[in-house]
């Protein structure tokens, strides 16, 4: 008798048993592939949403731009408009972290997104706010409704 053969006797049940743990192995791999494919595009769309939202605050880069700022490449534009976007980025990546209903991370929130833009980062203003296009518009639309 080999030394092994005391250990191991085949056995129908093992062939029944190594091919259900290769289908396992083979279902983990494409489920590996498939969340890869995920993160990607839980990534472009995050970027898609950083690009549409700054740009909506006049940040003039482009979707390019933004996806090269936010994956560490050199970009050439306005550094305002750069840091808008990196703090956009960190904010974004910090949603998991915040609880709705408080203050505290509001603040947290407004921090990240207005870090070195504003003097008021983080905190809540201490003075009033105006927007000359919105008063003009408004005007405009006073005047023709007489």
């Amino acid at each position: 008798m080999k030394p092994l053969e005391k250990f191991f006797t085949e056995d129908p049940k093992w062939h029944e048993k190594i091919g259900a743990i290769h289908a396992l192995l083979e279902r983990v791999k494409i489920s590996e592939e498939q969340s890869g494919d995920v993160l990607h595009l839980r990534k472009l769309n995050r970027i898609l949403s950083v690009h549409a939202s700054t740009a909506i605050e006049g940040n003039q880069l482009t979707l390019g731009q933004v996806t090269d700022v936010i994956n560490g490449k050199p970009v050439w534009g306005p550094p305002k408009d750069i840091k808008e976007v990196q703090n956009a980025w960190h904010a974004y990546n910090e949603i998991p972290g915040y609880t709705p209903w408080s203050v505290d991370d509001l603040l947290r929130a407004h921090a990240h997104l207005t870090d070195t833009l504003i003097g008021e980062s983080g905190r809540f203003r201490s003075g009033g706010v105006a927007n000359a296009d919105s008063f003009a518009m408004e005007s405009a639309v006073c005047l023709d409704a007489d």
